[in-house]
């Protein structure tokens, strides 16, 4: 969930008006873009429909099996925010395209970036105002910074969406920004990712790295041995000094423990076909309650803080080969810049389970990318004037 701390009210907008939003704002662009004389598709699109259709389906089987609705709502409108970034960005093509003719598709993205970079940054400045004008203290529940989010690993992946936008705006090869505004955001987002959570550092470190040295590797095995290099400086200590079970579940702040129980239930249910996605979650946290890990014993509701545990728990190996199949088949498609913010939530995911939320922000910059690189546009018409 993606809500502002301590504003009910602005949480309960962020919990149900999104896809309020989604489903209005789909009535809306939908005539338009039949009116614009043009049709867009989406490359593999059947792949996306498959992996939709397999979710549905397999939530069905897990309400029949466990007498519960569990998320099986939340399965059915995934799809309403992947049609809403689909339509979104090819309205503004289409504008574009009568407007530029070729250039129109990069100028879109550069458009939708800038679009996302000061909403970003004026919604920064707006919370923290409120924030400080009412007093609020800034420490999530742990103590930790949380900014005006409800904890410092959400408030970490806004700095994170946010240095990856602006970092995007000032080394993509169409309209480059090399303006202080766009660096001094830059620095900000850097600092905020820094002072958060180690999910987003290793994503800020990530990017940098890779557009900097990985992307211009020789080889796939250089590529790999430079991807890992973050994991061994945050981890110096614990790899070449010998670690517990104990301190690496702490290390990684229980995760290793979720996934260790959550591979078990899954190997034990069968990990071919999925239970739709959040479907076990509460059966795994149920399971588990009161056996020792004590961070269990505090949740109401248990993520897997992987999007990939979570890929995996939802739809199963076929979901998860379907989802890796059409990262890989756009990769061709992406830009170096693009490739760099890709490669740096795609390895964040490990270990937040984002990337099965596409109404969190760093998920919306995700699914951007991918759909964009992946429309195509079919001009039926053009409208002229004399």
């Amino acid at each position: 969930m993606n809500s502002i701390k301590y504003f009910s009210i602005v949480e309960m907008i962020g919990t149900y008006g999104k896809l309020g939003i989604v489903l209005i704002s789909i009535l809306v662009f939908a005539p338009f873009v039949n009116r614009i004389g043009f049709r867009f598709t989406l490359r593999n699109v059947w792949a996306y429909w498959l992996i939709y259709l397999l979710l549905i389906f397999f939530s069905i089987l897990y309400v029949f099996s466990y007498n519960e609705v569990g998320n099986l709502v939340y399965n059915i409108t995934l799809v309403f925010y992947l049609f809403f970034y689909f339509f979104m960005i090819n309205v503004l093509w289409g504008i574009n395209f009568i407007k530029q003719k070729v250039e129109s598709f990069e100028i879109t993205k550069v458009e939708i970036f800038k679009v996302f970079r000061n909403a970003l940054f004026w919604n920064l400045i707006f919370w923290f105002l409120i924030a400080l004008i009412n007093n609020y203290n800034f420490d999530d529940d742990f103590g930790d910074f949380g900014g005006f989010f409800q904890d410092k690993i959400h408030f970490g992946l806004f700095a994170t969406t946010g240095f990856l936008v602006c970092f995007y705006m000032r080394y993509n090869d169409i309209e480059r920004d090399d303006s202080k505004f766009n660096l001094i955001q830059i620095l900000i987002y850097s600092v905020f990712a820094f002072y958060t959570s180690r999910n987003a550092i290793l994503i800020v470190s990530v990017a940098v790295l890779y557009y900097f040295i990985i992307y211009n590797a020789k080889n796939y095995l250089y590529a790999i041995i430079l991807s890992i290099i973050p994991f061994f400086l945050f981890y110096f200590d614990e790899i070449f000094y010998g670690i517990s079970t104990e301190r690496l579940n702490g290390l990684s702040s229980g995760r290793l423990e979720i996934w260790r129980i959550t591979l078990i239930e899954l190997f034990e249910k069968g990990i071919f076909f999925g239970n739709g996605l959040f479907n076990i979650n509460n059966l795994v946290l149920e399971k588990n309650i009161g056996t020792g890990f004590h961070y269990l014993d505090t949740l109401e509701f248990l993520y897997f803080h992987s999007s990939w545990v979570e890929l995996l728990a939802g739809g199963g190996v076929v979901v998860m080969l379907l989802f890796l199949w059409i990262i890989i088949k756009s990769w061709m498609y992406f830009s170096r810049i693009e490739k760099t913010v890709v490669f740096a939530i795609l390895l964040g995911s490990t270990v937040e389970s984002y990337l099965t939320q596409p109404f969190m922000l760093i998920s919306i910059l995700f699914y951007f990318v991918l759909i964009m690189n992946n429309s195509q546009m079919r001009v039926i018409k053009v409208n002229t004037t004399d």
